[in-house]
C-alpha cells in the first residue's frame, strides 16, 4: 500500500515538472502540421488587426504620454520648484503620489470616453460615491495632509522654534521644541525631554505661540518674595546683580538688558518680577530657570537677605465655658435662673435653696409630686 502510494506521487511530481515543455512542443507541432491553413488566415485578417492595433495604440499611447508631461511638469514646476523653494525642504512622495494617481485617473476616463465610446458617467457616479465614503473614512487623515501643506507653505514656525500650543487649561499648554514636520504630524520635544506627536490638524485649530519670531530670542519672567523690611531699592539692586551674573552662561542674554520690577505687595511680602531673555537654541527653558534661582539666590544669601515666607499672626484670649455642668453651684444657678419659676431668686435664696435639692431623673409619663 505504501509503496503504490509513493510511486503515484512520484508520478505526478515528474507530470508536474515535464507537462509545460510537452504542451508548448504540441502547439508549435500543431501548428507545422497545419501551417499553409493558419499563413492564409494571418493573412487574410492582418492588415484589419494591424490597423486596429495602431488606431487604439494611438489614441492610447497620446493620452498616457499627455498624463505623463503633465504629471512630470507638475512633479517638476509646483512640488519641487514652488512648494520646495518656499518650504526650503525637499517634497515627500506621498502628494507627488496623489497628484499621479488623479492625473492617470482623469487619463483612464479620456481614452475610455474618446478611445473605446465608453459612456463614463455611470463609472463617475460610482467613483464620485466610493471617493465620499473614503473622504469619511479618511477625513482626519487627509485634514492632517492639507494643514501639513499649509504650515509648509505658510511656516508658522520651523524645526529648531520653541513653541507653545494652548490647550484649555493654562496647566496643560505644551511648551516644547519643533523636532520634526512631515505631511501628518508635527514632533515636539518638551521641557521634560519627551517627544511629543501632535497632528498637524489639532495645529490648525489651536493657537500656537513662536517663541522665537519675530526675533530668535524670548523673555523669561521669575517672581521672587522679599519681606517688607527689606528696602525696596536695596532688593532691586541685588536682584539686578543676581541677574546680570546668569548672563554670563551661555543662552542668557545681557541684550536686551534683564531688568527687575515690583510685581505686588501678598501677605508674605512684596513680589519682585526679574525678567530675561534667552535664546533657546542653547539653552532650555528649564535649565535657564535653574541658573537665574541659583544664581540669584546666592547674591540675596550673600548680601543677608532671605526670601520671605509665609507668616501668621495669632492672638490668644480666654473664653467663657460654652458647656454649663450642673454639678457646680455657679453653673446651675445660670441653669436654673434662666426658668421663669427660679428667675426671681436672690443669690442668698438660691444658695439656701441649693443645699436642699436633690438631683432625681424621672421617666416619661411619672408624677413629680
Amino acid at each position: 500500500m505504501w509503496d503504490g502510494a509513493h510511486h503515484g506521487g512520484v508520478i505526478v511530481k515528474v507530470i508536474g515538472r515535464v507537462w509545460l515543455p510537452v504542451a508548448i512542443f504540441g502547439a508549435f507541432l500543431l501548428a507545422l502540421l497545419n501551417r499553409q491553413d493558419i499563413y492564409d488566415k494571418f493573412v487574410e485578417n492582418g492588415l484589419f488587426i494591424s490597423q486596429v492595433v495602431f488606431t487604439y495604440g494611438v489614441q492610447i499611447g497620446a493620452w498616457v504620454s499627455l498624463g505623463f508631461l503633465v504629471n512630470r511638469l507638475t512633479t517638476v514646476f509646483f512640488w519641487d520648484g514652488l512648494i520646495g523653494s518656499i518650504s526650503e525642504r525637499r517634497v515627500p512622495r506621498l502628494p507627488k503620489d496623489v497628484t499621479a494617481i488623479i492625473i492617470f485617473s482623469i487619463v483612464a476616463l479620456a481614452i475610455a470616453s474618446t478611445v473605446f465610446h465608453k459612456d463614463t458617467t455611470k463609472i463617475i457616479a460610482a467613483s464620485g460615491a466610493v471617493s465620499i465614503v473614503v473622504g469619511l473614512a479618511l477625513r482626519t487623515v487627509i485634514l492632517d495632509l492639507f494643514m501639513g501643506l499649509a504650515i509648509h507653505v505658510d511656516r508658522p514656525f520651523k524645526i529648531g522654534d520653541w513653541i507653545m500650543v494652548h490647550q484649555n487649561r493654562v496647566e496643560t499648554h505644551i511648551v516644547a521644541e519643533v523636532i520634526g514636520i512631515n505631511w501628518r504630524t508635527t514632533r515636539l520635544r518638551t521641557t521634560k525631554n519627551n517627544m511629543v506627536v501632535v497632528p498637524n490638524s489639532r495645529l490648525g485649530e489651536t493657537i500656537v505661540t513662536n517663541y522665537m519670531e519675530p526675533k530668535p530670542h524670548f523673555r523669561m519672567d521669575l517672581d521672587f518674595t522679599i519681606d517688607f523690611e527689606v528696602p525696596s531699592e536695596r532688593a532691586i539692586r541685588v536682584l539686578t546683580a543676581g541677574i546680570r551674573a546668569a548672563c554670563e552662561n551661555k543662552g542668557i542674554l545681557d541684550k536686551p538688558e534683564p531688568e527687575v520690577r515690583m510685581k505686588e505687595s501678598t501677605l508674605e511680602g512684596m513680589v519682585y518680577e526679574v525678567r530675561y531673555f534667552i535664546l533657546p537654541k542653547h539653552i532650555s527653558p528649564n535649565d535657564s530657570k535653574h541658573v537665574v534661582n541659583r544664581t540669584v539666590l546666592e547674591h540675596l544669601i550673600h548680601s543677608g537677605i532671605m526670601p520671605a515666607h509665609s507668616k501668621e499672626e495669632v492672638f490668644l484670649s480666654r473664653r467663657e465655658r460654652r458647656t454649663l455642668d450642673a454639678s457646680l453651684e455657679e453653673d446651675l444657678h445660670q441653669l436654673l435662673t434662666r426658668t421663669e419659676l427660679f428667675r426671681e431668686l436672690s443669690a442668698s435664696e438660691f444658695k439656701g435653696l441649693f443645699a436642699e435639692m436633690r438631683k432625681r431623673t424621672l421617666g416619661e409619663g411619672e408624677v413629680l409630686y
